[in-house]
């Protein structure tokens, strides 16, 4: 018996996909399983902003936690907060696929954002990315900066021709 893996739009009623920018987020709700368009927005990432976006999203999925899955983009670095606002709200928030663009195609945030919705709606479970949160991501985040600056001592070192200190 050949049985295919549960996917996204097999589990989860609502996909958002969230792509991510300094100052705007922009935000496309999708319905599971055809994956057809619910409602698009763009909210600022200041605290009130993002307190609307997630009121947005609670009004437009029904208020379904369990049912409603959200994809963003760059949940280490321009999603991070976002991604924390909703994670204690209790939605589950997973990284976005990254998209695969064929060259000279346009690009906008809105696309993008219904993109990592529709990239992640026919993923399987199995394959999804929990964002990285918790004591395990800090002690990376202290490795991989200890790291950093081992490396750009080493480097100065070796510009400045002082075999001594290395």
């Amino acid at each position: 018996m050949n049985s295919l893996p549960a996917t996204v739009g097999d589990f989860y009623r609502y996909v958002v996909g969230v792509d991510t920018h300094a100052a705007t987020h922009s935000y496309a709700i999708i319905e599971a399983p055809n994956g057809g368009l619910i409602d698009q927005n763009v909210f600022p990432t200041s605290p009130a902003g993002l307190r609307r976006a997630r009121e947005w999203i609670a009004r437009r999925t029904e208020g379904d936690l369990d049912g409603v899955l959200i994809a963003v983009e760059g949940t280490g670095s321009y999603g991070a907060v976002l991604s924390d606002v909703l994670q204690q709200v209790g939605y589950r928030v997973v990284e976005a696929p990254t998209p695969r663009r064929a060259r000279a195609r346009s690009k906008t945030d809105a696309l993008d954002a219904l993109l990592a919705a529709r990239s992640s709606l026919v993923m399987p479970l199995t394959t999804l990315r929990d964002r990285r949160t918790g004591d395990l991501q800090s002690a990376l985040q202290v490795l991989t900066g200890a790291r950093d600056q081992q490396n750009a001592d080493r480097l100065r070192c070796i510009n400045l021709d002082l075999s001594w200190c290395c």
